[in-house]
């Protein structure tokens, strides 16, 4: 069911459900399929594998013909500098793109330095080393979709220097993405 516009009501109009159903049911279910979030429920680690792999929760389902603006936000942790952070994703047929940025957050207020870089374009496989991870990194992603075919959107993610000291996307990382044309 698609979108219909929404019915300017009349003061002491007598409302049925089949309005109700039309203009707010039916005009909210439109909208829900439009913006999909998911947050990141378990700690996930990889340790001593350079291997691009998929996240087991960040992930969006794309429809074709359909554009995407998406937003990862993540909270990557290890105990030693060595693994650096590489990350990736693996979609269906279209066109991706996507930068990110993260933060030192040991860095004091107003002196938070820019350590992440990094930026892809394509689909599967694509990857870029962001990091030297040591502590604790605040991360972004941003980046849009164009699918040309149904399916699935991944974030993929691995060490880019091969550790015994993992690399962990944690508990509370989310994807978010909006359907912005269809």
């Amino acid at each position: 069911m698609g979108w219909t516009s929404p019915r300017t009501w009349i003061a002491a109009e007598i409302v049925t459900a089949a309005l109700m159903n039309t203009h707010v049911r039916d005009n909210l279910s439109a909208l829900a399929d439009r913006i999909q979030l998911v947050r990141k429920s378990a700690d996930e680690t990889v340790t001593s594998s350079t291997t691009l792999q998929d996240d087991d929760e960040l992930l969006f389902t794309a429809v074709a013909g359909s554009s995407y603006k998406f937003t990862l936000g993540l909270i990557v942790s290890c105990a030693s500098g060595t693994p650096d952070f590489k990350v990736g994703f693996s979609a269906p047929a279209g066109s991706l793109t996507w930068g990110v940025v993260g933060l030192d957050t040991a860095a004091t207020s107003g002196t938070a330095q820019a350590v992440m870089s990094g930026r892809g374009v394509g689909t599967s496989g694509t990857s870029a080393t962001v990091a030297s991870v040591n502590g604790r990194l605040h991360v972004v992603l941003t980046g849009t979709f164009k699918c040309t075919t149904s399916g699935t959107v991944r974030f993929r993610w691995a060490q880019d220097t091969s550790s015994v000291s993992g690399v962990t996307v944690e508990e509370g990382s989310y994807i978010e993405a909006i359907r912005v044309a269809i």
